[in-house]
Order: structure tokens, then C-alpha cells, then sequence
């Protein structure tokens, strides 16, 4: 369920924002490459309940450092579709994915310290 989410995320915002990259070598590229991370039961769980109840924040997050990077480029289409870009793109979902993950724990940690 929560590759599905990830990937259909993606989609989303490859639609708009990296439409070179939405297409399903890509996307099964990048499943592949979550699925690699062997997030635990309790990160699936933080995953889907992110994007179930704040997406938008899981979008801008990544679109806000796609953007950045893209702006370094006159042919953003080039870069977007190098082995250099493609892999830029993974490694930066793969990052906002984590950095969610980390948000929940943090949130966690904080509310129990809090309790005590």
C-alpha cells in the first residue's frame, strides 16, 4: 500500500513538474529503489498516514528542492533525462521519504518528553 501511494505521489508530480520522467521505466525504477530501503512496518505506516493526511507537504517539500536544482540548468529537460538527473530525482524523493519519516519519530519523541 505504501509503495503504491509513494509511486502514485510521484505520478502527481511528475505530471506537472518532471513530465520527461513519468513514465514506467522511471516509476519502476524508482519502486525498485524504495523498495530497496526495506522500510519497517512502523515507517510504512508514517509513510501512508503522511500522505494521506498531508500530502501537499510531502509534494512541496520535494518540488521545492527539484526547483532549486532545476534552476541551475538552461536545458532543464536534458538534465532531467541524464543518468545524472534521473538519479538526482531518486536520491531526492528517497531523501523527502526519510525526511518524513523522521518528522513522525521526531514528533513522537517530542510528544513523550512532553508527557513526562
Amino acid at each position: 500500500m505504501y509503495l503504491d501511494d509513494l509511486t502514485n505521489t510521484f505520478k502527481e508530480v511528475a505530471a506537472l513538474k518532471l513530465p520527461e520522467l513519468k513514465n514506467d521505466g522511471f516509476i519502476q525504477n524508482l519502486s525498485d529503489e524504495i523498495k530497496k530501503k526495506k522500510y519497517d512496518i512502523q515507517d510504512q505506516t508514517f509513510i501512508e498516514t503522511a500522505l494521506k493526511d498531508d500530502k501537499e507537504s510531502f509534494i512541496e517539500t520535494f518540488e521545492e528542492i527539484i526547483d532549486k536544482k532545476l534552476n541551475e540548468f538552461e536545458n532543464r529537460k536534458e538534465f532531467v533525462l541524464s543518468d545524472h538527473g534521473k538519479s538526482f530525482v531518486t536520491e531526492t524523493y528517497l531523501r523527502t521519504i526519510d525526511y518524513t519519516v523522521d518528522l513522525f519519530y521526531n514528533a513522537i519523541i517530542s510528544k513523550q518528553f512532553s508527557e513526562t
